[in-house]
């Protein structure tokens, strides 16, 4: 007798899709060189160490870079100087390609408005550390509360109703259940369309290629037991001999159920396995 085949519905991919996304914003997190990015970047645009304590602080922050910005544009002679030199460039016909002129139009934006300059940077953090362009948003808001989010799909669908184009951007391989919410997605808006035609946008930034990523189900227990790891080597408290943690202590910390000494043995592997992983991770590039 053949067995039905499992469906699985749109919320549940999406529930999926999700938790791999967290995990990957997780890992990103812990990574020493990523905690460095932030920290600088925090520095730079006056952010409190730990991000803001509320909406209203990011608020205002934000609204003193837009105010910097209108300034700078309506007041600033050198900043409008230079918008005039590259203008007449253009004019003249000296850039050989667009791309040149609007790369010399967005290096002076940065330099003189803040707030243009801090997108760039958050563009940076995703390039250094492998992160897919739709993470922006959850990158922010690790910067402003530090909290990790993640997105929820790997695509992005708009629909064109003038033209009854149906466009999609892919930022990461989709997994098969992807696909199927993609194409249903798809087929659902060409239905309404008068073209019915689509097409996939390539200009997106794609870092991990053909990787498929899948929820991992340890990596919170792994920090979990980087936290316990703190205390190798400290002294026990109420003891009057010189003893200090060893694995075998924290072993029966992270897993309080296990009672014997054999389970015990068998979970310090797990331990020391856990916390190499842990590390590479922190030091990966």
């Amino acid at each position: 007798m053949t067995k039905p085949k499992k469906t699985t519905t749109s919320p549940e991919t999406l529930s999926k899709i999700h938790r791999v996304n967290l995990d990957l914003m997780k890992k990103v997190a812990y990574n020493k060189n990523f905690k460095s990015d932030i920290k600088k970047i925090r520095s730079f645009f006056d952010i409190n160490e730990n991000g803001f304590q509320d909406n209203k602080e990011n608020e205002e922050w934000h609204k003193a870079l837009v105010t910097q910005a209108d300034d700078t544009m309506n007041n600033n002679q050198k900043y409008r100087d230079e918008l005039e030199q590259i203008r007449l460039k253009k004019q003249k016909g000296e850039y050989k390609r667009l791309s040149d002129y609007e790369h010399d139009l967005q290096m002076i934006n940065n330099t003189y408005i803040r707030l243009n300059y801090f997108e760039q940077r958050i563009n940076e953090v995703l390039v250094n550390n492998k992160l897919p362009m739709h993470f922006k948003d959850n990158v922010k808001n690790y910067i402003f509360f530090n909290k990790i989010t993640a997105p929820c799909t790997n695509h992005a669908i708009t629909n064109n109703f003038n033209t009854g184009l149906v466009s999609v951007s892919i930022y990461n391989k989709p997994t098969r259940d992807e696909w199927k919410v993609i194409k249903e997605t798809v087929e659902g808006h060409l239905k309404n369309a008068k073209n019915k035609k689509f097409k996939f946008t390539s200009n997106q930034h794609y870092p991990l290629g053909n990787t498929m990523m899948r929820p991992s189900k340890t990596f919170d227990r792994d920090m979990e037991i980087m936290e316990f790891s703190k205390h190798k080597g400290s002294p026990v408290k109420d003891v009057e001999s010189s003893y200090h943690l060893q694995d075998q202590d924290l072993a029966s910390q992270c897993f309080p159920e296990c009672e014997s000494k054999t389970s015990v043995d068998k979970k310090v592997k797990v331990l020391r396995k856990a916390r190499s992983k842990m590390k590479k991770i922190s030091k990966s590039s």
